[in-house]
């Protein structure tokens, strides 16, 4: 099986990030990939939300239906669901893919990424990668996507999770 591809935008390749050219780079970068997955990766304070969502935001203009969440909620609100029977877990990756573009920030900005939220990654991403769907998701992050294995609890979700994302 392949691995979705996700873009990588990395803060070294587009200058400094402090600066006005640093971010306008980034709002670019992420404007000319926008019909790709993306992970955009860069220390914190470094403008990859406020890019992020400044091209969310044009998409939307444009008419497409975009979503923005924090990764923490998300997993929350996903391992709640199904613990009180709200909605079954594949149902709840389905609906939430019901957009263009959704934005997850701050993948791994907690030290450890716990089972039912590791669970939800893989599944979000084997859904996104077995359906072929429309949906372009753009992750933000502090690590580059090869250190996101160090991050979770189980082995096994974590080269699970490795696999799907092409570095």
């Amino acid at each position: 099986s392949e691995a979705l591809r996700c873009s990588g935008i990395e803060a070294e390749f587009l200058g400094t990030w402090d600066s006005e050219i640093g971010i306008r780079n980034l709002a670019n970068a992420i404007r000319a990939n926008a019909d790709k997955h993306l992970f955009v990766v860069g220390e914190y304070g470094s403008g990859k939300t406020r890019c992020v969502c400044v091209n969310l935001e044009r998409i939307i203009r444009q008419g497409k239906r975009g979503k923005y969440y924090r990764f923490n909620r998300l997993a929350n609100d996903y391992s709640k669901s199904f613990a009180h029977g709200e909605i079954a877990p594949d149902a709840f990756i389905a609906q939430l893919l019901r957009c263009d573009v959704l934005v997850i920030d701050d993948i791994c900005k907690k030290e450890r990424i716990h089972n039912t939220a590791a669970e939800f990654v893989y599944e979000m991403l084997d859904k996104i990668y077995a359906s072929n769907t429309a949906c372009r998701v753009w992750f933000t992050s502090n690590i580059v996507p090869a250190e996101l294995n160090k991050k979770f609890d189980s082995k096994d979700l974590a080269a699970a999770v490795s696999s799907r994302i092409d570095r």
